[in-house]
Parts: C-alpha cells; sequence; structure tokens
C-alpha cells in the first residue's frame, strides 16, 4: 500500500530534509537580496558588501553600487532679454503664417480683392520665406543661451530682432508696391537703400555676436569639466 512519502516521490516532491533545506535557503538569498535593494535605494548612494550569513539567512557576498540623484540641472532665471527674443521669434512665425495663408488664398481665388493687393508675387514668397529663416534663427538663439545659461547683452538681442523683423519686410513692401507705368525720362543710378544697408549690418553683427557668445560659453564648460 503506498504511504505519504511515496505520494510526493510520484508527485515529484522530495520530501528530504536536504531539499527543503536548500528551497529555504534560495528563498533567504532572495529575501537578502531585496532588502539590500530597498537600502540602496532608500539610502541614495550606498555600498553593500557582505559575506557569509546576513541577518535574513545565507548569501553570497554582494557588492552593489547605486547612485540615485535628484539634483535637476540648474539653469539662471530667465531674464527679460531672453524672454523678448523669444516673444520676438514667435512674432516672426506669426508673420510668416500670416504670408503663407494669403499665399494660399490668392493661389485658389485669383480673381479676388486679396489678390489684386499683391503685386509681385515671387517677392511675397521671399519674405514669407525669409520670415520663417529668421523666425528659426532667433528660437536656436534662445535654446542655446537658455543651456548654457548665457544672459546677452541687449544690443545683441536688439541687432538680431532689428535684421530679423526688417529684412523680409524689404521683400514684403517689394511685392506689395505697385511698379509705376511710366518710366522716369531720368535714369535711376544704382544704389543701396539706407533701410536695407542698416538692417543687413545689423543683422550680421547681432547674429554673429550671438553665435561667438555661445561658442565662449561651451569652450569654457569644456575646460571646466577637464
Amino acid at each position: 500500500m503506498p504511504t505519504l512519502a511515496s505520494n510526493k516521490v510520484i508527485a515529484g516532491i522530495s520530501p528530504s530534509p536536504a531539499g527543503e533545506g536548500r528551497g529555504e535557503e534560495n528563498k533567504n538569498k532572495e529575501n537578502a537580496l531585496f532588502y539590500s535593494l530597498i537600502l540602496a535605494f532608500s539610502l541614495g548612494e550606498k555600498e553593500l558588501n557582505g559575506s557569509g550569513p546576513t541577518k535574513w539567512g545565507e548569501s553570497p557576498r554582494i557588492t552593489m553600487r547605486v547612485t540615485m540623484t535628484n539634483q535637476k540641472i540648474p539653469h539662471e532665471p530667465m531674464t527679460r532679454t531672453n524672454l523678448f527674443l523669444l516673444a520676438f521669434a514667435g512674432l516672426c512665425l506669426a508673420i510668416a503664417l500670416a504670408i503663407a495663408w494669403t499665399l494660399g488664398i490668392t493661389l485658389f481665388f485669383p480673381d479676388g480683392a486679396l489678390a489684386g493687393h499683391l503685386v509681385e508675387r515671387a517677392d511675397i514668397i521671399r519674405a514669407h520665406i525669409d520670415y520663417l529663416m529668421m523666425a528659426q534663427f532667433l528660437f536656436i538663439f534662445f535654446l542655446l543661451f537658455r543651456q548654457y545659461s548665457i544672459n546677452p547683452p541687449v544690443w545683441v538681442v536688439a541687432a538680431c530682432c532689428f535684421g530679423a523683423f526688417f529684412n523680409p519686410l524689404a521683400f514684403l513692401i517689394r511685392g506689395l508696391t505697385p511698379k509705376p507705368t511710366v518710366v522716369a525720362a531720368i535714369p535711376v543710378e544704382p544704389h543701396f537703400p539706407f533701410q536695407a544697408g542698416l538692417s543687413f549690418t545689423l543683422t550680421t553683427v547681432g547674429f554673429l555676436a550671438a553665435v561667438a557668445l555661445v561658442v565662449r560659453a561651451a569652450w569654457k564648460l569644456r575646460e571646466a569639466r577637464d
């Protein structure tokens, strides 16, 4: 007649004390590792070194180093110059989108009242693209200044914003200004308009100064890390 012990053997369960001891030992090892992890995370940074039995049971030598950090990347508070740069980038983007809507409406309604105000459609397209590019540059400068905690001088932001607005405006004015029907008898000598010269100069100076500030800050950060 089969006994209770033989039934356990048939079911695949070893009734030997050695098997039960090994199962208990594995359970103790798992408990030791689990509590060690909890301790490491609670302390933030901890080295756990142990050999032989622990207070939770027998476990092999455990060497663990867990580094927990709750520190955030320090950023300077947003200055007025950076905030103005961001706002002006949004303004240039809004103008570019308004021009895009105008181009789209006049494309599908070429005989409408709005289409009659567009004298040179090619110049309007140039203004649209130029405003998009200027908005992109201003956004990039804002993000770089924010990344490296740069407080740009007022004259740099003013030069960038002046050029970003008036460079595309020249194309926009050309595209909206009616051309004279009668050619003047006295030919006009080629010249560089004052507004264009001032705008191009300020754009060049402002953009190059912004790039120089970012390169200088990045170089200092690299030297500090080395």
